[in-house]
Formats: C-alpha cells, structure tokens, sequence
C-alpha cells in the first residue's frame, strides 16, 4: 500500500500488440486519405483547366458576336443617313 502512495503514476515500458494494430491501421488510413485527396486535386486542376479553355472560346466568340453588332449598326447608320439625306 505504500508502494502505491509514493508512486501514483505508472508507465509501463511495453507495447501492447494492439497499440502496433491499431497505429498501423491509423498510419494506412491517413495515407488513403491524403492519396484520395491528391487524386481528387488532380481532377479539379484539370476540371479548372477546362473551364479556362471554355470561357477563352466564349470570350473570343463573345468579341466576334460583337464586332459583326458593330458592323451592322454601322450599316443601319449609313442608311439612315442616305434615307435623311434623300429627303
């Protein structure tokens, strides 16, 4: 009894096989973990690389649509004039 009141902390200096499982399995888990996480990375870089080449198509069929606007505005202008002028 007075064993136990002098040294109320004990650390066992063994390792239980279970402690070994269970680290181990811990150990595999995070590795999946961060493996998933790399491969789902991956996938959004080249979903976003996607997106990019998307938007630059739009954009340049967006300054193509407005050139031919301007064009025809152009036109109805002239012919407008043509028209105020024949009067």
């Amino acid at each position: 009894m007075a064993d136990q009141c002098k040294e109320p902390w004990h650390l066992s200096k063994s390792i239980n096989v279970s402690h070994i499982l269970s680290t181990l399995v811990i150990t595999v888990s995070v590795i999946t973990w961060i493996g998933g996480i790399q491969s789902d990375q991956e996938k959004l870089r080249l979903e976003l690389a996607h997106i990019k080449d998307e938007q630059n198509a739009m954009a340049r069929r967006t300054n193509l649509k407005f050139g031919e606007l301007k064009t025809d505005l152009k036109d109805i202008s002239r012919k407008l004039d043509r028209l105020i002028e024949a009067r």
